[in-house]
């Protein structure tokens, strides 16, 4: 058994929507270098002699070879193939530690345990007691070493470091989940170390907003979204999470036959338009035609708008509408 932290702190509430601007987020972002808090990443140690092997049996990625300080990515399904959260795995030697959406980690866990039978796993809810920042920018890689004082404290990409900065132990991985250069953090909360380097650094803070800019325009499935019940890792276009070698995992029957036999009937895309009244959950039409509806939405600083939406494979494309008022829009493929 297990325990899970509920307790809401500041190093799990949602940070502001921007601090100087959308615009100045963004730039900062997109061309130099800035901090986020991950506050919507829920994290827990498994530990024991089996952990990698059942989270292997009920994931899809093929992980029970994963190496000390490599990072994978895998996703854990239902029984019928459907996704219960995209969980990122660092195999840290004595333990892993896992990240996922804050909202499905209690989820996972009991999923986990549920699994574990007379396994030698023990799981421990550190999210409450962690906090995370993620370096993200092209001008990261540089930043970075600033940051842990030493160049081979900086990992590649895909794989991690533990280190200790000034008595307090931190680890830091590479994932560039949004498809640019991004470095996650984790220290103690409060952590008395990362908290003043940046400061001291004076490295700026970006908001919600600019991140959900950037989310949506490389395509990244998001956990409420386009990760949920409804949807299966097909479908989010998930495939570097997935093996199709492995042996079998629980939905792996489903998800196998989805693919050998071409069956996924919905594909996830991206979306553009410029009429404000959007909203997530707006149906998508093909001429007249219902073929999907929209899972994520924005505005950029343009006030032109963006999103993310799962429709039905081999529609038209050439008339895309959005919405009761049949909004006019774009579509990009993933």
């Amino acid at each position: 058994m297990f325990q899970v932290t509920n307790l809401i702190t500041s190093n799990t509430c949602d940070p502001p929507k921007f601090y100087v601007s959308i615009e100045q987020d963004y730039c900062t972002l997109t061309k130099e270098v800035a901090v986020a808090y991950g506050t919507k990443f829920g994290r827990f140690w498994i530990s024991g002699k089996d952990a990698l092997d059942l989270l292997n049996r009920i994931s899809t990625q093929q992980i029970d070879n994963l190496k000390q300080n490599e990072v994978s990515f895998t996703v854990q399904t239902t029984n019928k193939g459907r996704i219960i959260d995209f969980l990122t795995v660092i195999n840290l030697g004595d333990r892993l530690l896992i990240f996922t959406a804050l909202e499905a980690k209690e989820r996972v866990m009991e999923s986990i345990d549920f699994f574990s039978f007379d396994d030698d796993v023990r799981l421990h809810d550190c999210t409450a007691e962690t906090q995370i920042h993620q370096l993200m920018g092209h001008k990261a890689p540089i930043k970075i070493m600033s940051v842990l004082e030493d160049e081979s404290n900086v990992p590649d990409l895909f794989t991690a470091k533990e280190i200790i900065i000034n008595n307090e132990k931190i680890i830091i991985i590479r994932t560039d989940r949004a498809k640019i250069p991004t470095y996650e953090i984790l220290s103690t909360y409060p952590s008395k170390v990362i908290d003043s380097k940046i400061k001291s650094m004076k490295i700026p803070f970006v908001g919600t907003e600019a991140l959900e800019i950037l989310r949506i325009e490389a395509g990244v499935p998001a956990y409420g979204s386009e990760l949920s019940e409804k949807f299966n890792p097909i479908e989010a276009g998930l495939f570097n999470s997935i093996s199709f070698e492995k042996g079998c995992y629980v939905g792996q029957e489903v998800v196998a036959r989805l693919n050998t036999y071409d069956k996924v009937k919905r594909e996830l895309i991206r979306l553009n338009w410029s009429e404000p009244g959007i909203q997530k959950g707006d149906i998508i039409f093909s001429k007249d035609k219902e073929i999907g509806e929209v899972t994520s939405c924005v505005m950029k600083m343009n006030r032109s708008y963006i999103g993310l939406g799962y429709i039905t494979r081999n529609s038209n494309l050439d008339v895309i509408k959005i919405g009761l008022n049949k909004v006019s829009a774009n579509t990009l493929k993933i």
